[in-house]
Formats: structure tokens, sequence, C-alpha cells
């Protein structure tokens, strides 16, 4: 008779064996259907495991030629690898399509591969043309499909008309190295009645940043501005936005309506220490009421401290009256002591956790 901690190290080993799956049990197409959805490198990886996967990667949602699957290839090996996959593909659709490529002399190869991405649905866009030097530039009419909600463009203009109505289901749009012309920008906002999102990554001419107001279709929620070195103002009108994540050096925010839904945001001005000279840093911090994570750096906060101003003791009127989590980062060389971080906390009566990075 077995002991009964063995009785039960004996039933958990039945069950471990009853519930454990045998790929080799499983159905042709119960198999296709799993590794249809592995991007297309770990897909090519897996064909040569076995005679029964050689042929998973005709069947691969995920068509991912990245930086990751280009390593180590020639641009003709990357070329006919591709041409090759798209000439055998037997998946009737697709999730999406990354591509990291040289375009110098390949438009016509790239639309052809984007154009038979898109015929099989994909809903994410990802093209990166950073071995290129040379900037790509996009026609909207390529990608202007009802599928297509994420596009993602490094070193890649795209070009859209104000008159086009492209790209009206677009939800989430990045733009990484290119120049994000006020005229491009604006232009997006009058097609792309469904973005939700977007980010400028590295940007530039940007200058000054509008994001306007789509009146009842209006539902942006994210503004991403990173690394932007010619952004001069960012001007925001959108109600329903929810979070905002800016990084670089001050630059005037306005915001020109409500913002009820602000949730986290992240300023992080690295230079110079100017923020204290703008005249509407108390507007700006009372539209940040609702916010309830905040992440800011050292500089920023030095612009929100009391100072001696027309030998008059000054300080930023405002209170953060939803904030719960609240993130400092700390530059080497900062004029911030424990008292400004003190008085900055009182302003906040709700906060639950405190995070200081000392870089």
């Amino acid at each position: 008779m077995a002991a009964p901690e063995q009785q039960t190290h004996l039933v958990s080993h039945s069950q471990r064996s009853h519930n454990r799956i045998i790929i080799s049990d499983m159905a042709d197409d119960v198999v296709e259907r799993i590794t249809s959805f592995l991007p297309i490198k770990d897909a090519h990886r897996l064909s040569v495991l076995s005679r029964r996967f050689r042929y998973s990667w005709k069947f691969c949602r995920d068509f991912s030629f990245d930086r990751n699957f280009a390593e180590n290839l020639s641009k003709d090996e990357f070329k006919n690898i591709v041409n090759n996959f798209f000439h055998h593909h037997s998946n009737p659709s697709a999730d999406r399509f990354r591509l990291y490529f040289d375009a110098n002399g390949e438009t016509v190869l790239i639309s052809y591969w984007i154009a038979s991405a898109v015929r099989l649905g994909i809903n994410e866009l990802e093209l990166d043309f950073t071995p290129s030097g040379k900037m790509f530039t996009l026609s909207y009419e390529l990608i202007d499909f009802e599928s297509i909600k994420t596009v993602k463009l490094v070193n890649c203009e795209l070009h859209l008309p104000f008159n086009s109505n492209g790209l009206s289901h677009l939800r989430d749009l990045t733009f990484e190295h290119v120049r994000a012309h006020p005229v491009s920008i604006q232009a997006i906002f009058v097609n792309c009645l469904a973005l939700r999102t977007l980010q400028l990554i590295n940007c530039g001419f940007v200058f000054d940043l509008k994001i306007p107001s789509l009146g009842s279709k209006g539902n942006f929620k994210m503004l991403v501005v990173k690394n932007c070195s010619d952004v001069d103002s960012i001007a925001i009108n959108a109600p329903h936005l929810c979070t905002l994540h800016y990084q670089g050096k001050i630059c005037e925010f306005k915001f020109e309506s409500e913002l009820p839904e602000l949730n986290d945001v992240i300023l992080d001005i690295t230079y110079p220490r100017r923020f204290q000279l703008i005249s509407h840093r108390r507007d700006m911090m009372i539209s940040l009421a609702y916010v309830k994570s905040l992440k800011i750096s050292s500089t920023f906060l030095e612009g929100l401290c009391a100072r001696f101003e027309e030998n008059e003791y000054k300080e930023v009127d405002f209170y953060l009256w939803k904030l719960k989590e609240f993130n400092l980062v700390v530059a080497r060389e900062s004029y911030i002591n424990p008292s400004d971080i003190v008085i900055f906390l009182k302003k906040c009566p709700q906060v639950e956790r405190v995070f200081i990075d000392v870089s």
C-alpha cells in the first residue's frame, strides 16, 4: 500500500501524463494552424527539424522580414527569399508585414511585396528602410485598405494629399527618422479620422505640432514625441487623450481643450533649463489635473519650484488631485533639493507611490 504522499505523487504524475499534448498525435491542419502564427524566420527554422514541418512556412501569417531576419543576408539573397515566399505562400490570410530593406532602386519590387501582403488582409504594416540611407516615399494608395489598422514607417515618408480621404480606417501611426512637416501632420488628421495613436520618434521638421479636434468622430488617445530636435510647440485639442509622452528639449505646450481622460503623462525634458521662463506653465499644470501617473525630469520640476522674482517669493499654483504614481528622474547636474520634491508632493494629496531615479 503506497503512502499518502506517494499516492499524491502518482496521481499528479498521472494527470500530467494525461494532459500532455503529443504533437505527433495532432492532425496536420491543427499543426499548420499553430505554426502559422510564428514569425516567418521561426517557421522556416521549424521546417528543417522534420519532414512534417517542411512546408509550415507556407502557411505563416506573420511576414516579419525585419532586421532580425535580414541579418547575415545579402540584398540578393534577401530578395530571392521574399520573392519565393510570396510565390509559394498558401494561407489565404495574414496578420502583419514587416520589412527591413535597402530600397534604393527597388520601388517596383517593394510595391509588389506590399500589394501581395495587402491582398492577404494584413492589419499591421512596418516598413524600415534604414539601410537605404536615402528616404523612401510611400504613396498612400499602396496601403489604403480597410484591413490596415497599424502602420510604422522608418526612413519612409507617407505621401498623403489633403483631398484623398485615404487611410480612413487607420488607427495607429508611427513615424521614425522622417520629416514630419506640419503640412504632412495636418494631412494625416484630415484623412485619418479613426486615428487613435500618433508616435513621432527622432523626426525632423516638426516645428509647430498641432493635434486638432476631430469632432464627433474624434477618438485620439495617445501622443508620443521623442527626440524630435525641431519641435518648437505642441498644441493639443483632443478631449479624449489618455496618454502623452514627451522626451526632448523644452518646448511650448498648449492645451486647447479640457483633458478629463488624460491618465498617463511623461515629460522628460532634458535641456535647456528655461521652463521657468514659460509664462503659461501654471495653465499647463492645471490641464494635467486629471493625471494619475506622472513621470517628469528634474529639469521640468526646476521650472515649477518656488523662486524669488522681482523681490517677491512666487510659487506656481496648481494641484494634481488624482495623481497616484509619481516618478522623478534626477539628472546628474540638477538644482533640485529634497524640499523642492516635498513641496511638489504636497500638491498631490492622493499620491500612493513615489519613485526617484537618480542618474
